[in-house]
């Protein structure tokens, strides 16, 4: 059923993070100087409000407060739905990378925001679910994320002895802490807020590093296991996939005396890929022990486990044409796999039947060539996935009534249910919200999040018609995201990484 979800209204204010990238960790308890601006009666949608300025801009900032309304048209905010086209394909294209602009979060856009800088890119990560999760602030989340180890001179490729070029590759196991919701706006309303708000300390984390061999090379995917939260699969681009067990850093979060020299992970096993490595990582949430892999050269693995804790590879799934981008197990049949990749399709497999054969193909690309870069399989609504592609489109497929005909070459023509071009470059990650049928998350190489509902329709007052009325929440500021999920057990929460950051955030209409 369609509806119209409820929009904010009240001030914004807007914090400064451009000196964010100077310190190890940032949180909404630093020692930022805050400025209010906006009318009260006005009524916006909430899409991650941001305004840019330069260094020099940044640095008056900090020295005296800002007036309560200014009249500097570069501190003025504004959101993405007012921008001129031209505008907007700047900002989203990443014109200010590199540069010494920066983007400022509205604050009063986000229940919950906290980012905390990396010494390397973050390729990929996974969310690692509590066994006794609190749901009420502060949050502490933990999550192991992939990294690109470069060198003094910003190569990642090194040299060994006899001056043969590998590649190293670390893994981090984080713990973040004390994440406090985001501060109110005023003096006001902070002496009215709860105790636990006035009185709380910063955010902090605990990283721990998981060394791996330097023939391994650099991530692809992390994948935490379901089953057992302690183990880590990782995909790696010269075909290794590891698995790790993470109990010594877990242990080292529990007891900070053991020695700081003690490797976070321990090799359970490593195994090489004969096709070489990929991109498409996935362990099966129905059946514990069982692994998707697809790899660079279009074919899919699947892996079991032995009960001495050693993998063999059971099934190869021989049918795109080029590399799997992404694989996804079915949330309810155990024995059926999905695939995307550079070949443009989708295909069903049924781990039962031939492996030769999907058993259900289509054309998810929204030009007809180009890479479907990633997908998602609802858990919620199991018929219902939803894919990205390499020229920022984003399609909802409804699997019960997904093709029209065939065309001249006996293939399925397939209709998406829902059709999005917002996003200006590519799809790097999408994901089905966890416990609802209709929203779901994206992020781009467009150095943006976005938050979709499928059940919205346009507002009868609504004045853009070049924003979609399903475009939920826009976050932005990252640069090069990498990718985005879902906290499994947390409301609304998400974790974004990119190529120094990691973002912890929550939007305030959710």
């Amino acid at each position: 059923k369609k509806m119209t979800r409820k929009r904010f209204k009240g001030s914004h204010n807007v914090i400064n993070l451009a000196n964010a990238s100077k310190e190890t960790s940032m949180g909404q308890d630093d020692e930022t100087k805050v400025s209010a601006f906006g009318d009260d009666d006005e009524e916006v949608r909430m899409m991650g409000e941001f305004y840019m300025g330069s260094d020099s801009e940044m640095e008056d900032d900090d020295e005296e407060d800002l007036p309560q309304e200014s009249s500097h048209p570069s501190h003025q905010p504004f959101l993405p739905s007012n921008l001129s086209k031209e505008q907007e394909e700047q900002i989203r294209s990443g014109f200010v990378y590199g540069t010494d602009a920066h983007f400022d979060y509205q604050q009063r856009a986000y229940t919950l925001l906290h980012q905390f800088k990396t010494e390397w890119p973050i390729p990929s990560f996974d969310v690692i679910a509590e066994k006794s999760p609190k749901h009420e602030f502060p949050y502490t989340i933990k999550c192991v994320t992939g990294a690109q180890i470069c060198d003094a001179q910003g190569e990642r490729a090194m040299k060994n002895k006899n001056k043969q070029r590998y590649h190293a590759f670390q893994m981090h196991l984080w713990n973040l802490q004390q994440l406090h919701q985001t501060e109110y706006d005023s003096d006001e309303e902070a002496e009215d807020a709860p105790q636990h708000l006035q009185q709380r300390l910063p955010p902090v984390f605990h990283q721990e590093r998981i060394t791996l061999h330097g023939k391994h090379g650099d991530p692809n995917r992390v994948r935490v296991c379901p089953h057992n939260q302690h183990i880590v699969a990782s995909l790696h681009e010269t075909g290794w996939l590891t698995m790790h067990d993470l109990s010594a850093g877990f242990d080292k979060f529990e007891n900070r005396m053991l020695p700081s020299s003690m490797d976070a992970g321990k090799l359970m096993c490593e195994i090489q890929l004969p096709s070489g490595g990929g991109y498409g990582l996935a362990f099966s949430k129905l059946v514990a022990g069982k692994l998707a892999v697809g790899d660079y050269k279009g074919m899919g693995h699947v892996f079991d486990m032995k009960p001495d804790g050693s993998w063999y590879n059971t099934n190869v799934l021989k049918g795109h044409t080029a590399s799997i981008e992404d694989i996804q197990w079915s949330p309810s049949q155990p024995t059926v796999v999905a695939t995307t990749g550079c070949d443009s399709t989708i295909k069903i497999w049924d781990l039962r039947a031939n492996p030769a054969v999907s058993q259900l193909s289509w054309n998810a690309s929204s030009t007809g060539d180009c890479d479907v870069n990633v997908f998602s399989w609802s858990s919620v609504q199991q018929n219902r996935l939803v894919s990205g592609d390499d020229v920022g489109s984003i399609a909802v497929w409804d699997m019960s009534y997904i093709f029209e005909e065939r065309n001249k070459n006996a293939s399925f023509v397939a209709k998406p249910s829902e059709h999005f071009s917002f996003h200006r470059k590519a799809i790097t990650s999408i994901e089905w919200h966890p416990v609802s049928s209709s929203l779901f998350c994206a992020s781009s190489e467009d150095h943006s999040v976005s938050i979709w509902d499928i059940g919205l329709e346009a507002d009868d007052h609504s004045s853009n018609t070049d924003v979609p009325p399903q475009l939920f929440f826009l976050h932005m500021g990252m640069w090069h995201v990498k990718d985005t999920r879902w906290h499994p057990q947390l409301k609304d929460v998400l974790l974004s990484v990119g190529e120094n950051r990691i973002h912890v955030w929550r939007p305030s209409n959710m």
